[in-house]
């Protein structure tokens, strides 16, 4: 198993996405419009959590989920 692991490169990989979903979360943090929304990106690897601001109503719940679909889905293949 450890010599799959190496042959096929599954750290190398691993890390590379990790660098890649970590710099999209950041940067829908990032973005003006969620900066409120999303208070923190934490994880290690390919483990990783969002944590939330509460919607204070469900209008703005509506334009968070708005929000995020539309950058994930114009982020690519590697967020599917």
């Amino acid at each position: 198993m450890i010599e799959t692991i190496e042959e096929q490169n599954i750290l190398e990989n691993v890390q590379a996405r990790s660098k890649q979903l970590f710099e999209f979360l950041n940067g829908l943090k990032a973005d003006s419009a969620l900066s409120r929304s999303i208070l923190e990106v934490r994880g290690k690897g390919l483990m990783v959590g969002v944590e939330f601001a509460s919607p204070s109503n469900k209008l703005a719940s509506g334009r968070t989920t708005n929000a995020v679909e539309g950058k994930y889905n114009a982020y690519g293949p590697y967020c599917h």
